[in-house]
């Protein structure tokens, strides 16, 4: 008897340690005030290839949230493959080690147009993007880390209903300095789908000891992607030229068309970002 309680004694310890180790989320960003604050955050816009064209984007705070478009145009160029078109703001960096970050999105328009020559899917969508760590020493933008992603997106071959978009989460590791040609590695897995003008809370985790990331929407159940099987080597962020960091992004990836050049549309609001207390030391 007295080695059964010894023993529950141990694991109740053990259980409230685990507990107690359990980092705790803090308010990044509500977008209280009147103009984004230049001390959280930083804009930029991408392209590739260079004839893609951002024709009008807005990045502003609306209504005590942070609002974002973005309207695009695929290539002429080409009838193969696709455009990316990316409008964002990028955090100022985190001294300490970012390892969750969570905001709720809610996609307010969207529109994705496909090419009848072009086999590949346009893809409208709004992203929060983690940068968490990179695979080597190279000080070359975003080459070689490894971003934890989720999309709220709608493909212009969706069979779903208009109103409808897919949520989904994934692990990509990035090939060159804006993270625009085909990564090394991509695996994405869906969450689940929302309607147009509905809130969605998203979360994304960097387990580093089980090597894997964990997605979560709303109160489902989180869903893993492991990179256990990639032989990896690991090294931590500098601040300078690049931090641990997050994007909020309206982005595009538009069917390349010969015919008629395509577009891709996104309308999207961001609130509540929270990121783990220790990020900020």
């Amino acid at each position: 008897m007295k080695i059964l309680v010894a023993c529950l004694i141990v694991l109740l310890v053990g259980l409230l340690g685990a507990v107690r180790a359990e980092e705790q989320l803090v308010l990044y960003d509500h977008f209280p005030q009147g103009f984004l604050d230049e001390t959280k955050w930083g804009g930029s816009q991408t392209i590739t290839p260079p004839n893609t064209t951002i024709l009008e984007y807005v990045r502003e705070i609306q209504g005590d949230r942070f609002h974002m478009t973005n309207r695009a145009f695929g290539s002429q160029f080409y009838n193969s493959g696709r455009s990316t078109a990316t409008v964002r703001v990028f955090s100022r960096g985190f001294p300490g080690g970012l390892t969750t970050a969570r905001v709720s999105i809610k996609v307010e328009g969207v529109e994705a147009k496909g090419c009848s020559d072009n086999g590949t899917s346009t893809l409208a969508r709004a992203q929060l993007v983690g940068n968490f760590f990179k695979t080597s020493d190279v000080t070359n933008g975003v080459q070689d880390h490894v971003l934890g992603v989720i999309q709220i997106q709608r493909a212009s071959n969706s069979a779903d209903k208009l109103n409808v978009l897919v949520v989904s989460g994934g692990i990509v590791h990035c090939a060159d300095s804006d993270c625009l040609l085909p990564p090394y590695f991509a695996l994405f897995e869906e969450l689940g789908k929302v309607k147009l003008g509905q809130w969605a809370t998203v979360e994304i985790e960097w387990d580093e000891v089980d090597k894997q990331f964990i997605f979560t929407l709303d109160k489902n159940p989180p869903q893993s992607i492991s990179y256990s099987d990639r032989e990896w080597d690991f090294y931590p962020l500098d601040c300078h030229p690049q931090c641990q960091g997050i994007n909020l992004e309206a982005q595009h990836k538009i069917a390349n068309c010969g015919t008629e050049r395509q577009m891709g549309f996104v309308d999207a609001d961001f609130d509540n970002v929270f990121i783990n207390e220790g990020a900020i030391p």
